[in-house]
């Protein structure tokens, strides 16, 4: 489960480097942390649960 996450954060990263986009702004493209600590990709996140989650800043993983 975890490689898949790394995976996804991975190409996620990639695709937004290639286009020049540190801080993107769609939602898809940003990564999350809950407040259990769990990560979140942007597309999985339901609107819900956005108030209580914490945008991760993708130099975090440079």
């Amino acid at each position: 489960m975890a490689e898949i996450v790394l995976d996804r954060i991975q190409f996620l990263l990639r695709e937004n480097r290639e286009r020049g986009d540190d801080r993107p702004r769609g939602r898809p493209q940003k990564i999350f942390v809950d407040p259990g600590g769990r990560i979140r990709i942007g597309d999985t996140v339901p609107n819900d649960d956005r108030p209580g989650l914490s945008e991760v800043h993708q130099a975090v993983f440079a």
